[in-house]
């Protein structure tokens, strides 16, 4: 993570454990989904990321590239599933 969204569940007080630092970025990457917030999704990937969907929120195993494309691909995919 990076930017404000790191800052905002991640204290640079003291070093976050794995798990913790996990738990907080699953957070806030539910609550991006569920308020459909591409700017909040944004944040939590690099500019170069990479996403594969191994059965998380869909059927299509393909990979994504790109934080624009990974976030419009996750808003895509999440609208579609609420459709269902």
């Amino acid at each position: 993570m990076h930017g404000a969204a790191a800052n905002a569940v991640i204290s640079n007080d003291r070093p976050a454990a794995p798990a913790e630092e996990a738990l907080a970025w699953l957070r806030a990457f539910e609550a991006a989904l569920r308020d459909r917030d591409p700017g909040a999704l944004a944040e939590l990937f690099q500019p170069d990321c990479h996403w594969r969907d191994l059965l998380a929120l869909n059927w299509s195993v393909r990979t994504t590239s790109g934080r624009d494309a990974v976030v419009s691909c996750l808003l895509y995919t999440s609208d579609a599933a609420d459709e269902e």
